[in-house]
């Protein structure tokens, strides 16, 4: 069953305007949320509603849910104002939240992310990324995603 709303998010301010969020149901996992906002100041705090509305009907404690913002908004920093819509989907399944962010269009963390040496502090990414991930969530992936943007799936166990 598959369900569309091309509403705005109006109860959460103007300034919240999706380009759609689609609730998926996902047989032996419950609800996916998908949410695709243009990319600008505001997609951050959209994405941070959809994680704590999935949070709530997920029983995720506090204290994860706060690791998964962190997280997302970690991926965000570097990523330019102007450009395509960025994606978040969200769901649960077998005790892991499942989050994945498309869209991703800076190089420079993409190139941190998948880094397989030492890291080398540079002015656009002075921390490692992928520690401050690993502190984050249980696992992580990077993928490609379309249009020469790529993709970060995040995993973190309900506990």
């Amino acid at each position: 069953m598959r369900r569309n709303s091309r509403n705005s998010l109006s109860s959460l301010g103007s300034s919240l305007q999706p380009s759609s969020v689609t609730l998926v149901e996902v047989p032996d996992t419950g609800d996916c949320v998908i949410l695709t906002v243009p990319r600008s100041g505001s997609a951050l705090p959209a994405m941070r509603v959809v994680a704590g509305w999935m949070a709530t009907c997920s029983d995720l404690p506090l204290d994860q849910l706060d690791d998964l913002n962190l997280a997302i908004e970690t991926l965000l920093v570097g990523e330019p104002e102007a450009g395509g819509a960025l994606t978040l989907r969200f769901y649960v399944r077998s005790g892991m939240a499942h989050v994945e962010v498309q869209g991703l269009e800076s190089q420079s963390l993409r190139a941190n992310l998948l880094a397989g040496q030492v890291f080398k502090p540079s002015v656009e990414w002075p921390l490692d990324v992928r520690v401050f991930l690993a502190a984050l969530v249980d696992e992580y992936d990077v993928g490609e995603s379309c249009a020469g943007t790529f993709k970060v799936s995040l995993r973190k166990r309900i506990q």
